[in-house]
């Protein structure tokens, strides 16, 4: 009797198109026919049995190793009367903050703060301080674990500039003064890109570089596994597979930078 690692996976294994555009299913089908390791999909088939996990941590390693047009994003929310904090999920760096009133002014950038600076320009409660056109931004704060069950109102100051609670995916800004109209906010940053979750799932990796992804998953493998010698084959900067891949990408992103910035390119 073969043993489950010898089983075959279906025909539509070996007909992927080479570096077409990819869904989480087609990256999953790919990964496991370049890696071999076949436990992690189910017996007969291609439905995930772990390999999805080593997936979205290899999407995480590539967004974190080299940035792609698609990390760098908008996040656009309005505000109300009064409002001076916001968050967000799955952002990585807040590069800039606009607010935009209702005649699609953007003439307000706000300047970034520390939270303890904001505390020094606006003394007392923020809930208390008289609205205006928000000038200042400063990262928000979260509360240390032990009080992830904890709320602002369980306390007699104010604590709004705090981020409470268990969404360790979410971050934030406060934003001073409070704003005294209704104003669109725009912030400007690097995002982690879109998370593969269901098998028609697409993203920036998956569909520009799906090979990338693929190489990525098997690196994040051979880490689990402390395969220093494997890793070493995929993100040494003279020969590792990974590395050598993104240097282009990289190369991009310094050309388009340049161009942005009028600068002349050469070669």
């Amino acid at each position: 009797m073969e043993g489950a690692c010898r089983w075959r996976l279906p025909p539509l294994v070996n007909n992927l198109p080479k570096g077409a555009a990819m869904n989480l299913l087609e990256v999953r089908i790919d990964f496991i026919k370049k890696s071999g390791f076949r436990d992690l999909v189910k017996r007969g088939g291609y439905a995930d049995n772990g390999a999805n996990a080593f997936i979205q941590s290899g999407a995480r390693l590539l967004d974190t190793l080299q940035p792609n047009p698609a990390c760098i994003r908008s996040h656009l929310t309005d505000l109300t009367e009064n409002q001076y904090q916001v968050t967000f999920s799955d952002c990585r760096v807040v590069d800039s903050v606009w607010v935009i009133d209702e005649d699609g002014g953007r003439d307000n950038q706000l300047k970034r703060k520390t939270i303890g600076e904001l505390r020094d320009l606006y003394p007392g409660p923020f809930s208390d301080i008289d609205t205006g056109i928000p000038a200042y931004y400063a990262p928000l704060i979260g509360v240390d674990p032990s009080m992830q069950d904890a709320v602002a109102g369980d306390y007699s100051a104010d604590f709004l500039d705090l981020l409470f609670g268990k969404a360790y995916a979410t971050t934030g800004i406060i934003i001073m003064p409070p704003a005294d109209q209704a104003y669109t906010l725009e912030v400007h940053g690097r995002w982690f890109t879109k998370r593969l979750e269901e098998d028609t799932d697409e993203s920036w990796w998956s569909i520009n570089r799906p090979e990338l992804l693929v190489l990525a998953a098997m690196c994040v493998r051979e880490m689990f596994f402390r395969n220093t010698e494997g890793v070493r084959g995929y993100l040494d900067p003279n020969f590792g597979s990974l590395a050598l891949m993104l240097k282009g990408i990289d190369r991009d992103m310094a050309a388009q930078e340049a161009i942005n910035s009028g600068r002349r390119i050469v070669g």
